[in-house]
């Protein structure tokens, strides 16, 4: 005889957990809708999609520039303003920002340039806490590192969406 077959609410039987999320049913606001892990109100127990705002700020940020062999960020201003808007507009997301470089070029660039984006957007309100920073050199390639163009590609800055705790 099982002390706590599916549904009792026996003591010292688990919490309900009817849509099987990880989120109890007492602290799930849909507990029979499973949530949707992307990074986005992960914590209410609900579906959802990621607002349209947010996914232009995820991925690959191709406008993201610095000065030559700098951290120094150069004519990004006015993207890097609308991803703090964006990030302001929902305050429970949390981000990776990855700094990436091309073959040949210093490892701890591509870390110093993350940290560079962050910095920026912690200056203008995004709170620290939110915001993870990584480099990943030239370790995760988009073009062909033998290319002027492939290289090019490979400098960039990149969003993770983290799921939320």
């Amino acid at each position: 005889m099982d002390r706590c077959p599916p549904g009792s609410t026996a003591e010292g039987c688990p919490p309900l957990d009817t849509d099987g999320d990880g989120i109890v049913d007492g602290d799930d606001k849909c507990p029979d809708n499973p949530e949707t892990r992307n990074g986005y109100e992960d914590a209410d127990g609900c579906p959802d999609e990621i607002p349209v705002a947010v996914t232009r700020y995820k991925g690959t940020i191709p406008k993201v520039r610095f000065e030559r062999d700098s951290a120094a960020i150069s004519e990004s201003q006015a993207l890097l303003d609308a991803a703090v808007a964006v990030l302001l507009d929902y305050p429970a997301m949390q981000v990776e920002i990855s700094g990436h470089t091309a073959a040949g070029e210093r490892p701890e660039l591509s870390l110093r340039r993350a940290e560079a984006v962050r910095d920026y957007l912690v200056a203008h309100g995004v709170a620290g806490e939110r915001l993870r920073v990584r480099g990943a050199a030239e370790e995760e390639p988009i073009g062909d590192l033998a290319t002027a163009a492939g290289k090019a590609k490979n400098r960039r800055v990149e969003f993770t969406i983290l799921e939320s705790e």
